[in-house]
Protein backbone atom coordinates (compact mmCIF):
# COMPACT_ATOMS: atom_id res chain seq x y z
CA UNK A 1 0.00 0.00 0.00
CA UNK A 2 0.99 3.51 -0.79
CA UNK A 3 1.47 6.17 2.11
CA UNK A 4 1.53 9.24 1.53
CA UNK A 5 3.80 12.36 3.42
CA UNK A 6 2.91 14.78 1.19
CA UNK A 7 -0.33 17.61 0.95
CA UNK A 8 -1.53 15.83 -2.40
CA UNK A 9 -3.40 12.76 -1.54
CA UNK A 10 -1.68 9.30 -2.62
CA UNK A 11 -4.16 7.05 -2.92
CA UNK A 12 -6.66 7.73 -6.11
CA UNK A 13 -7.05 4.26 -6.88
CA UNK A 14 -8.62 1.54 -4.81
CA UNK A 15 -5.77 -1.15 -4.32
CA UNK A 16 -5.53 -4.70 -1.87
CA UNK A 17 -3.61 -6.60 -0.32
CA UNK A 18 -4.49 -10.05 0.90
CA UNK A 19 -2.68 -11.39 4.32
CA UNK A 20 -0.43 -14.20 4.16
CA UNK A 21 -0.69 -16.84 7.18
CA UNK A 22 1.02 -15.32 9.68
CA UNK A 23 0.23 -17.31 13.11
CA UNK A 24 -2.42 -15.27 14.53
CA UNK A 25 -4.78 -13.46 12.64
CA UNK A 26 -4.98 -15.58 9.17
CA UNK A 27 -5.59 -19.25 9.41
CA UNK A 28 -5.83 -22.02 6.79
CA UNK A 29 -9.92 -21.93 6.12
CA UNK A 30 -9.87 -17.70 6.19
CA UNK A 31 -8.71 -15.80 3.78
CA UNK A 32 -8.11 -12.20 4.73
CA UNK A 33 -8.36 -9.00 2.09
CA UNK A 34 -7.55 -5.53 3.41
CA UNK A 35 -9.07 -3.02 0.68
CA UNK A 36 -7.47 0.50 0.20
CA UNK A 37 -9.76 3.59 -0.61
CA UNK A 38 -9.30 6.82 -1.21
CA UNK A 39 -11.20 9.60 0.71
CA UNK A 40 -13.60 11.82 -0.76
CA UNK A 41 -11.86 15.63 -1.35
CA UNK A 42 -9.16 13.71 -3.42
CA UNK A 43 -6.43 15.80 -5.15
CA UNK A 44 -6.69 14.85 -8.45
CA UNK A 45 -10.10 12.62 -8.35
CA UNK A 46 -13.60 13.65 -8.54
CA UNK A 47 -16.16 12.58 -5.87
CA UNK A 48 -18.53 11.06 -8.05
CA UNK A 49 -15.81 9.22 -9.67
CA UNK A 50 -14.72 8.11 -5.97
CA UNK A 51 -17.65 7.01 -5.10
CA UNK A 52 -18.26 5.09 -8.44
CA UNK A 53 -14.61 3.04 -8.00
CA UNK A 54 -15.98 2.29 -4.31
CA UNK A 55 -19.32 1.06 -5.36
CA UNK A 56 -17.77 -1.16 -8.19
CA UNK A 57 -15.92 -3.19 -5.73
CA UNK A 58 -18.09 -3.68 -3.03
CA UNK A 59 -21.08 -5.04 -5.77
CA UNK A 60 -18.69 -7.34 -7.09
CA UNK A 61 -17.53 -8.38 -3.63
CA UNK A 62 -20.65 -8.53 -2.35
CA UNK A 63 -21.94 -10.82 -5.29
CA UNK A 64 -19.40 -12.91 -5.18
CA UNK A 65 -20.05 -14.07 -1.54
CA UNK A 66 -17.46 -12.61 0.50
CA UNK A 67 -17.56 -11.34 3.82
CA UNK A 68 -17.39 -7.84 4.88
CA UNK A 69 -15.44 -8.51 7.86
CA UNK A 70 -15.66 -4.45 8.74
CA UNK A 71 -14.54 -1.01 7.98
CA UNK A 72 -11.40 0.72 9.20
CA UNK A 73 -12.07 4.56 9.19
CA UNK A 74 -8.39 6.88 9.96
CA UNK A 75 -8.24 9.88 11.33
CA UNK A 76 -5.15 11.83 12.08
CA UNK A 77 -5.16 12.84 15.50
CA UNK A 78 -1.97 15.58 14.60
CA UNK A 79 -4.72 17.85 12.85
CA UNK A 80 -5.80 20.27 15.35
CA UNK A 81 -9.49 21.09 14.12
CA UNK A 82 -12.05 19.14 12.33
CA UNK A 83 -12.19 20.53 8.82
CA UNK A 84 -14.65 20.38 6.37
CA UNK A 85 -13.59 17.87 3.92
CA UNK A 86 -13.16 15.47 7.50
CA UNK A 87 -16.99 16.19 8.07
CA UNK A 88 -18.47 15.67 4.40
CA UNK A 89 -16.25 12.22 4.83
CA UNK A 90 -17.43 11.24 7.74
CA UNK A 91 -21.11 12.03 6.54
CA UNK A 92 -20.49 10.13 3.43
CA UNK A 93 -19.20 7.10 5.45
CA UNK A 94 -22.41 7.13 7.59
CA UNK A 95 -24.33 6.72 4.59
CA UNK A 96 -21.98 4.18 3.12
CA UNK A 97 -22.48 2.00 6.01
CA UNK A 98 -26.13 2.53 7.13
CA UNK A 99 -27.81 1.99 10.38
CA UNK A 100 -26.22 -0.43 12.91
CA UNK A 101 -22.68 0.14 11.33
CA UNK A 102 -20.65 0.69 14.38
CA UNK A 103 -20.91 -3.31 15.34
CA UNK A 104 -18.49 -3.04 11.83
CA UNK A 105 -16.24 -0.20 12.13
CA UNK A 106 -13.28 1.05 14.12
CA UNK A 107 -12.04 4.07 14.37
CA UNK A 108 -8.24 3.79 14.27
CA UNK A 109 -6.31 7.48 15.12
CA UNK A 110 -2.80 7.56 13.25
CA UNK A 111 0.08 9.69 13.71
CA UNK A 112 0.44 9.88 17.14
CA UNK A 113 4.34 10.54 17.26
CA UNK A 114 3.88 14.09 16.01
CA UNK A 115 1.68 15.54 18.84
CA UNK A 116 2.39 15.48 22.69
CA UNK A 117 0.36 12.90 24.53
CA UNK A 118 -2.33 14.58 26.63
CA UNK A 119 -3.07 16.49 23.52
CA UNK A 120 -3.44 13.52 21.34
CA UNK A 121 -5.44 11.74 23.95
CA UNK A 122 -7.94 14.83 24.36
CA UNK A 123 -8.25 15.20 20.52
CA UNK A 124 -8.93 11.25 20.46
CA UNK A 125 -11.91 11.68 22.81
CA UNK A 126 -13.25 14.59 21.02
CA UNK A 127 -12.81 12.91 17.29
CA UNK A 128 -14.10 9.73 18.66
CA UNK A 129 -17.37 11.27 19.77
CA UNK A 130 -18.05 13.68 17.24
CA UNK A 131 -17.25 10.30 15.10
CA UNK A 132 -19.95 7.92 16.63
CA UNK A 133 -22.21 10.66 17.13
CA UNK A 134 -21.94 11.34 13.19
CA UNK A 135 -22.55 7.90 12.55
CA UNK A 136 -25.21 7.44 14.98
CA UNK A 137 -27.01 10.07 14.41
CA UNK A 138 -27.24 10.89 18.50
CA UNK A 139 -24.76 10.79 21.33
CA UNK A 140 -23.37 7.12 22.22
CA UNK A 141 -20.79 5.40 24.72
CA UNK A 142 -17.60 5.50 22.30
CA UNK A 143 -16.75 1.77 21.17
CA UNK A 144 -14.19 0.29 19.03
CA UNK A 145 -11.63 3.08 19.36
CA UNK A 146 -8.29 1.68 18.64
CA UNK A 147 -4.69 3.56 17.73
CA UNK A 148 -1.89 2.70 15.22
CA UNK A 149 1.24 3.38 15.96
CA UNK A 150 2.98 2.84 12.84
CA UNK A 151 3.54 -1.25 14.30
CA UNK A 152 3.01 -4.09 13.25
CA UNK A 153 1.49 -4.78 16.38
CA UNK A 154 -1.17 -1.86 16.53
CA UNK A 155 -2.03 -2.89 13.00
CA UNK A 156 -2.67 -6.86 14.04
CA UNK A 157 -5.06 -5.85 17.05
CA UNK A 158 -7.28 -3.32 14.56
CA UNK A 159 -7.36 -6.74 12.27
CA UNK A 160 -7.56 -8.43 15.04
CA UNK A 161 -10.77 -6.46 16.64
CA UNK A 162 -12.52 -7.01 13.57
CA UNK A 163 -12.38 -10.70 13.72
CA UNK A 164 -13.24 -11.18 16.71
CA UNK A 165 -16.23 -9.12 16.04
CA UNK A 166 -17.24 -11.47 12.98
CA UNK A 167 -16.80 -14.27 15.15
CA UNK A 168 -18.82 -13.37 17.96
CA UNK A 169 -21.54 -16.01 19.12
CA UNK A 170 -24.18 -12.48 18.01
CA UNK A 171 -22.97 -12.76 14.27
CA UNK A 172 -23.43 -16.47 13.50
CA UNK A 173 -26.22 -16.94 11.75
CA UNK A 174 -26.61 -13.09 10.63
CA UNK A 175 -23.00 -12.94 9.04
CA UNK A 176 -24.19 -12.46 5.83
CA UNK A 177 -26.72 -10.02 6.36
CA UNK A 178 -24.94 -8.39 9.70
CA UNK A 179 -21.52 -7.65 7.43
CA UNK A 180 -22.56 -6.45 4.59
CA UNK A 181 -23.13 -2.09 4.07
CA UNK A 182 -25.93 -0.72 3.29
CA UNK A 183 -24.49 0.69 0.06
CA UNK A 184 -24.13 -3.00 -1.24
CA UNK A 185 -27.52 -3.63 -0.33
CA UNK A 186 -28.91 -1.32 -2.35
CA UNK A 187 -26.53 -1.49 -5.30
CA UNK A 188 -26.67 -5.46 -5.27
CA UNK A 189 -30.22 -6.11 -3.30
CA UNK A 190 -32.44 -3.55 -4.41
CA UNK A 191 -30.62 -2.39 -8.09
CA UNK A 192 -30.26 0.98 -6.68
CA UNK A 193 -28.14 3.23 -9.46
CA UNK A 194 -25.66 5.46 -7.50
CA UNK A 195 -27.56 8.04 -7.82
CA UNK A 196 -30.47 6.22 -5.78
CA UNK A 197 -28.75 5.48 -2.94
CA UNK A 198 -27.96 7.15 0.48
CA UNK A 199 -24.71 7.50 -0.36
CA UNK A 200 -25.60 8.95 -3.53
CA UNK A 201 -28.10 11.50 -2.35
CA UNK A 202 -25.64 12.80 0.32
CA UNK A 203 -22.83 13.42 -2.58
CA UNK A 204 -24.92 15.18 -4.31
CA UNK A 205 -26.16 17.39 -1.43
CA UNK A 206 -22.64 18.06 -0.70
CA UNK A 207 -21.61 19.16 -3.60
CA UNK A 208 -25.13 21.54 -3.97
CA UNK A 209 -23.79 22.83 -0.38
CA UNK A 210 -20.15 23.50 -2.25
CA UNK A 211 -21.66 24.89 -4.99
CA UNK A 212 -23.59 27.46 -2.82
CA UNK A 213 -20.64 28.16 -0.64
CA UNK A 214 -18.18 28.87 -3.58
CA UNK A 215 -16.66 31.73 -3.37
CA UNK A 216 -15.20 33.49 -6.69
CA UNK A 217 -11.89 32.84 -6.90
CA UNK A 218 -9.58 35.68 -8.02
CA UNK A 219 -8.48 33.67 -11.06
CA UNK A 220 -11.40 33.88 -13.38
CA UNK A 221 -10.06 30.94 -14.97
CA UNK A 222 -9.32 28.99 -11.90
CA UNK A 223 -13.12 29.56 -10.29
CA UNK A 224 -14.43 28.44 -13.76
CA UNK A 225 -12.65 25.34 -13.84
CA UNK A 226 -13.79 24.45 -10.04
CA UNK A 227 -17.32 25.35 -10.83
CA UNK A 228 -17.60 23.33 -13.67
CA UNK A 229 -15.97 20.58 -11.91
CA UNK A 230 -18.71 20.46 -9.36
CA UNK A 231 -21.72 20.91 -12.16
CA UNK A 232 -20.47 18.25 -13.83
CA UNK A 233 -20.53 15.80 -10.80
CA UNK A 234 -24.03 16.99 -10.50
CA UNK A 235 -25.29 15.82 -13.57
CA UNK A 236 -23.38 12.45 -12.94
CA UNK A 237 -25.47 12.28 -10.06
CA UNK A 238 -28.99 13.13 -11.67
CA UNK A 239 -31.42 10.15 -11.45
CA UNK A 240 -32.07 9.28 -14.65
CA UNK A 241 -35.81 10.13 -15.62
CA UNK A 242 -37.60 6.68 -16.38
CA UNK A 243 -36.40 6.36 -12.83
CA UNK A 244 -37.95 8.53 -11.47
CA UNK A 245 -41.13 7.82 -13.12
CA UNK A 246 -40.96 4.42 -12.07
CA UNK A 247 -40.03 5.82 -8.06
CA UNK A 248 -43.24 8.31 -8.85
CA UNK A 249 -45.87 5.52 -9.32
CA UNK A 250 -43.83 2.80 -6.73
CA UNK A 251 -42.25 0.43 -9.19
CA UNK A 252 -39.19 -0.63 -8.97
Amino acid sequence: MGVGHDIESCTSKLSYAILTNDGRLVSKDRRIVVLDTPGFDDTYEADGEILRRISVWLASSYEDGMTLGGVVYLQNISENRMKGATRRNMEMFRELCGEGAREKVILGTTHWGLVPDEVGQRREKQVAERFWTALEGKAVDVPNVLRFLNTQDSAQNIIGAILKNLDHPKAKGEQCDSAALLFQRELVDLHRYIPETKAGKELRRQLQEMQKDMARDSDPASFAAKREKVLQQLKDLKIPLSRQILAFFGLS
